[in-house]
């Protein structure tokens, strides 16, 4: 599945209009998707918010601006 709706609309007049943005998906094919429609100003990440594991290494690759 997609970003869609209002949150992908967001996400991209941000980008559009220079912001940084991130955005995550449950899946790499997700997250590749976010990357493309966002280009430049955006990136996509990996997430599952079941594991904290996995929450902590987005958090991480946030911080250090690592993708």
């Amino acid at each position: 599945m997609q970003a869609a709706g209002i949150g992908r609309a967001i996400a991209e007049t941000l980008a559009a209009r220079g912001a940084k943005v991130i955005g995550t998906a449950t899946s790499e094919n997700g997250a590749q998707a976010i990357s493309d429609y966002l280009g430049a100003n955006g990136k996509g990440l990996m997430l599952n918010v079941t594991d904290p594991a996995s929450i902590e290494s987005v958090l991480e690759k946030i911080r250090r601006r690592i993708w």
